[in-house]
């Protein structure tokens, strides 16, 4: 690898960590949970539109053209699958 390309990755990864470390010092302390939400229903892109996937059993659930639209009929569907929020 390029020195040049090694010392843009080496100072990327410090930087990562450095920003980790100041999650984690302002997370902990307030006690504050860091975990992402757990979404059952996934936006997978497909060959000709996109497609909501059960993240649970990988099944496709349904297929739409519009981004906009596969989002809210997932939404629509966690709603259903845990109640309102």
């Amino acid at each position: 690898m390029h020195p040049r390309i090694q010392q843009r990755c080496d100072y990327v990864a410090a930087e990562h960590q450095r920003v980790a470390r100041a999650v984690t010092a302002i997370c902990v302390p307030v006690d504050l949970e860091m975990s992402m939400p757990f979404y059952r229903f996934k936006v997978v892109p497909a060959a000709l539109g996109w497609h909501i996937a059960d993240s649970v059993t990988g099944q496709v659930m349904d297929a739409r053209d519009s981004h906009n639209a596969v989002c809210t009929v997932a939404q629509r569907l966690e709603r259903l699958q845990w109640g309102p929020a």
